[in-house]
Order: C-alpha cells, then sequence, then structure tokens
C-alpha cells in the first residue's frame, strides 16, 4: 500500500516565513508553538509510519476527516481496521450539498487557512484543487445597529453604526480603536513567553479582555467583535481568539473547487476494501487488560451487536462523545472535560437565486457583517455557483436562536433583510435554499468545540488525550485547533503514533 502523502509529492512546507497577518505588529511575530512535534507529525503524516508488522485489530468510532485520517495511517502500519458510522456517509461536520441542478454549498466546514499544513499536504497528495477565498473585503457591506456601510469606510469614521460610545472614544476611528485592540494583544504577548501568554489569555472571554484590558464600553466592545467576526462567540476563551488571528493571516484561505468533503471522499476511497460499516450506531465501549469490546446496533434496530480487537479508537465529535458508555467507567476528570467543554452549535443557510444580483452593488466574494437575527452572510464568489449566497452563517448565540425556528421562517426572515440591504425585491429572484442545524444533526450533536475561560489550559486538553485502557481519543476537541479540519486531523496522527509506540514497548 502507498504511504499516505509522499513529501515528494507536495508543494507544501511548514513555513518559514509565515504569511503575513492583518495585524501589522504581528507580522514581525512567529506562529503560537504547537504542543507537540511538528516534524514528528509531518513526517509520520507524509512518509508514513515505520513499523509495518505486528498486525493488530483496531476499531474506529467515526468516518469523519479524524476516523479516516486514522484509519489510512494505521493500515500503513500493517494493522487491520474497521470504522463503525452511525451515518451512512463519510466525512462528519464537513458536508457538502451538491443540487441536482448543478450547484453546491458546504454546510458545515467551509475553507482551509493557508497554515494548516497537514490539510492542505493530504489534498495536495490527491491532487485535490483548491482556489484562493477572501473574507475580508473593502467593498463588502457591514450592517450594524441599523446602520448599513462599506467595510473599509467604515473603518475610517468614528461611529459608523451610532453606538453610544463613551464620550472619549468618539475622538477615534473604528479602525483606530480595533487598533488598540490589537496592539494590546501584541503588549500581553510580547511580555511573556508564547505559552504563558496563551495561559494568561485563556483567563479572559472576548468581551471580559475587551472591558477589562482595552478599557472599552459595553457598546465599542459590541462593535469590535462584531468586525471581528467574534461578537455571538463573545463568551470564548481570548486563547481561542489568539489562536485564530495568527492562524487566518492576511492571504486568503482556500476552498475545495470540487466540494469539501472530497477531502474525507478521497481518504477514504484509498482504504482498504469493506473498511467502513455505515449506519451502526456505537452505544458503549469495553475495555479489558488486553483488548477492547464495541456494543452497537445497526439501522436504529433494538439488536445490540458486539465486535471486539485490540485497540478502539474514539473520532467522534464531542457531542457523539457525551452520549457513549464506557465500561469500566471514564476518569472524573476525564468525564468532565467531556461533559463542560463548550460545544458550539452552528447553523448554516445556503441559498440559490436567479441571478447575482449583489454583485451590482460591488459585492463579489467574501463575508457579509450583520448583527441580524439571520447572523453574518457569505458570497463564495464562482465557488459554489455565481448565483449561490450562504445566507446565515450561524455561531454561538444567533445559532442557537436559528436552531429553534423553522426553515421556512429562517430563509423567509433572510430574503426580508436582504431585501432591505440591497434596496430590491429579492424575493422575486430566490429559488431555493438548504438549511442545516448542525444541534439538531443526530449524529454530530453539534457544531464544533471551543473553550470557554479556564478551559484551555486546565486539564481538558490533557484528559481528553488520555487513554482510557485500549481505548484512545481522538477528534477536533482533543488537539489545539478546535473546530479545524487541522486539529481533527492532528488529532488522528497523535493516536497512530500511541498505537504505534504502544506496540514497540509491547515488541
Amino acid at each position: 500500500m502507498e504511504n499516505f502523502c509522499h513529501v515528494s509529492n507536495t508543494n507544501y512546507r511548514y513555513p518559514k516565513n509565515p504569511p503575513k497577518l492583518h495585524y501589522e505588529r504581528a507580522n514581525q511575530m512567529s506562529l503560537p508553538p504547537t504542543r507537540y512535534d511538528f516534524f514528528q507529525y509531518y513526517n509520520f503524516l507524509n512518509d508514513g509510519p515505520l513499523r509495518k508488522d505486528m498486525s493488530k485489530k483496531v476499531i474506529i468510532l467515526g468516518a469523519g476527516i479524524s476516523g479516516t485520517v486514522t484509519a489510512k495511517l494505521l493500515q500503513q502500519m500493517g494493522q487491520r481496521v474497521k470504522i463503525f458510522e452511525a451515518s451512512n456517509r463519510v466525512g462528519g461536520r464537513i458536508h457538502t450539498y451538491r443540487d441536482p441542478s448543478g450547484w453546491k454549498g458546504e454546510l458545515g466546514a467551509l475553507q482551509i487557512p493557508v497554515t494548516h499544513i497537514f490539510a492542505l499536504s493530504i489534498m495536495s497528495n490527491f491532487s485535490i484543487k483548491v482556489s484562493s477565498f477572501r473574507r475580508i473585503v473593502n467593498n463588502n457591506l457591514i450592517a450594524l445597529n441599523g446602520r448599513i456601510k462599506r467595510y473599509k469606510a467604515a473603518l475610517r469614521e468614528k461611529n459608523p453604526f451610532s453606538y453610544v460610545f463613551d464620550k472619549p472614544e468618539t475622538n477615534s476611528t473604528i479602525a483606530e480603536n480595533m487598533q488598540i485592540f490589537q496592539e494590546q494583544i501584541m503588549d500581553d504577548i510580547e511580555s511573556r513567553t508564547w505559552m504563558d501568554a496563551l495561559e494568561y489569555f485563556d483567563k479572559f472571554s472576548l468581551e471580559d479582555y475587551c472591558r477589562k484590558k482595552c478599557k472599552f464600553s459595553n457598546e465599542l466592545t459590541k462593535n469590535i467583535l462584531y468586525l471581528s467576526y467574534f461578537y455571538e462567540m463573545r463568551s470564548i476563551s481570548m486563547y481561542e481568539f489568539v489562536l485564530m488571528m495568527f492562524t487566518y493571516g492576511a492571504a486568503p484561505a482556500k476552498l475545495v473547487n470540487s466540494g469539501l468533503d472530497n477531502l474525507p471522499k478521497s481518504v477514504a476511497s484509498s482504504l482498504k476494501n469493506n473498511t467502513i460499516q455505515f449506519n451502526s450506531t456505537v452505544v458503549k465501549v469495553s475495555t479489558k487488560k488486553d483488548y477492547a469490546c464495541v456494543y452497537y446496533k445497526i439501522n436504529g434496530q433494538s439488536k445490540l451487536e458486539k465486535e471486539c480487537s485490540d485497540y478502539v479508537v474514539v473520532a467522534t465529535s464531542l457531542g457523539a462523545l457525551r452520549v457513549l458508555k464506557f465500561q469500566p467507567k471514564l476518569t472524573s476528570l476525564k468525564r468532565e472535560a467531556i461533559d463542560k467543554m463548550h460545544f458550539e452549535t452552528g447553523t448554516r443557510v445556503v441559498e440559490i437565486f436567479s441571478k447575482p444580483f449583489w454583485e451590482s452593488f460591488g459585492v463579489k466574494e467574501g463575508d457579509i457583517i450583520t448583527d441580524w437575527d439571520t447572523g453574518p452572510m457569505n458570497v463564495p464568489g464562482k465557488y459554489s455557483g455565481r448565483n449561490v449566497f450562504y445566507g446565515a452563517l450561524g455561531e454561538g448565540d444567533k445559532a442557537r436562536e436559528l436552531a429553534n425556528m423553522s426553515d421556512s421562517q429562517i430563509i423567509e426572515g433572510h430574503i426580508t433583510q436582504l431585501s432591505n440591504m440591497f434596496k430590491m425585491d429579492v424575493k422575486s429572484l430566490y429559488k431555493n435554499a438548504v438549511v442545516k442545524k448542525w444541534s439538531k444533526d443526530p449524529f454530530s450533536r453539534g457544531g464544533f468545540s471551543m473553550c470557554l475561560p479556564g478551559q484551555c489550559t486546565n486539564h481538558f486538553r490533557k484528559s481528553f488525550q488520555e487513554t482510557h485502557g485500549r481505548i484512545h481519543f481522538a477528534g477536533e476537541q482533543t488537539s489545539d485547533f478546535h473546530g479545524w479540519i487541522e486539529g481533527a486531523i492532528e488529532s488522528a496522527i497523535r493516536v497512530s503514533i500511541e498505537i504505534s509506540k504502544d506496540l514497540d514497548e509491547k515488541n
């Protein structure tokens, strides 16, 4: 079997000079350090594991990107692998909708930042073509507090959205106030080691950091966090924001031309025949000294099946992990991490219109920031089809609100708001839409993990990664890159290395 990725076949390397960030001063700084040996992981992914003997049986729970990558790496080690997937498809929260009429849209994960080397390496190996995508475009619209402005023009004004700022705050433009926010972050990083800085940031939520460290009023905090795409997730740890600040960079992210689900599909297609068993919901995992067993139901039937192996890898979402039973019970610290780690919901709406009316207003790609009930919007450009519009990208508070609305209410409300924004009858141009509420998904049971203050640097990360007898744990919630495909792949590499080391010790 060929290795997962050949270094000679990939154009992607860990950048000696990371891409420039939106924040000028940050361009002089290094990327945050990883808490693992990057080159060990990179070589393990690209060159393949060294050992290919001592064939053992490994059962993996979940055929998302972490589960399929784990399976590929373990098969390269010569292990016998079987994946139990509760749904009827691979990909998990990577889900591309393809309409029979030809247009498509991403209902889950959307983009790959250029600093996410593991994901880009795999895509390069499978010849998956990508296009650049800009989220921030100067000509795009912002709708906040009943006012509509162009992004670049808004930054130059002192209070473009008529918030009630404290008097001293009205003397500065929005760009200058955003600079204060960014400079404070840089000060806190440069006065400490990177790891100490991240631990310090984990003491604050985004909202608290703006209020306590930057001394912003409530209204200015709201304005700044909306423009930073994080107001609806203002309660998450500042640690998460800083990592993402250095992840995005000023360089465009990457979209997969054929649909992002071709990433997990390509990995799955390279596995041995019959590796994945679909429509099989594991409800319990037990572990003994020399083996582990899974108990599962096929197609929702009441009969409980059992299968045992040398190892089990749990590569499900955090939501699915929470309802999984373990025998013996997990440690109290691990159980606490699983139950208390913040799990975002996420709601996505993709709409198709008879023509791209937004282009006549100079909007061709990127985000449209709003405080509307349906949340921010996104124009994917040529990627999904020229007439496709991402109507709502709900996260945090907005996603929870949207999840409690009917699909028709979400779509109708959004079309009304679009009509108000563009001053035209948008309803007459509307053709179709698809809505995905991840909190209602019976398999993932939510969107993605994010730390609340104190959760990024306490015992949670270590507890998530700790093995439980013969059971190992993967998934984005076990990594530092919460909510990202890169984190899921990183966890797959880690688990494969863990099993490889365990085999070495037993040899």
